[in-house]
C-alpha cells in the first residue's frame, strides 16, 4: 500500500480549537472533493501543511454526518503512519 501525493491544503485555513485539538474549516474555504489517500485503497482524505513547521500529514475521512439526506459534516484523523506528527489533532469540515 502506497501513498499517493496530494496537494497539501495551508494550516492557516483552519481555525484551530486547542481545548478539543480540533482544526475546524468550512468546505468552500478548503478545496473539496477529498482524494483517495492510498493506490490501493478506497480511503479519502487531505493533506495539511503546517502553517509554522511546513510539516504535512495526511488525515482520513473517519465519519460522514448527515442530516435529512444531506451530508453536515465530516470528521477527518490522521492517518496511522502521521498520528505521531499530529499529536492527537482531527479535522471537522462542515459543509457550507
Amino acid at each position: 500500500m502506497a501513498l499517493l501525493m496530494l496537494d497539501p491544503i495551508p494550516s492557516d485555513r483552519f481555525t484551530y480549537i486547542p481545548e478539543k485539538r480540533l482544526m475546524v474549516a468550512e468546505a468552500s474555504t478548503i478545496r473539496l472533493p477529498f482524494r483517495r489517500i492510498y493506490d490501493d485503497a478506497c480511503d479519502i482524505g487531505l493533506a495539511v501543511r503546517s502553517a509554522r513547521s511546513g510539516e504535512v500529514v495526511t488525515f482520513v475521512v473517519s465519519q460522514e454526518y448527515r442530516r435529512d439526506g444531506d451530508v453536515t459534516h465530516w470528521d477527518l484523523v490522521p492517518i496511522p503512519e502521521h498520528r505521531r506528527r499530529a499529536r492527537k489533532v482531527r479535522i471537522r469540515i462542515w459543509n457550507d
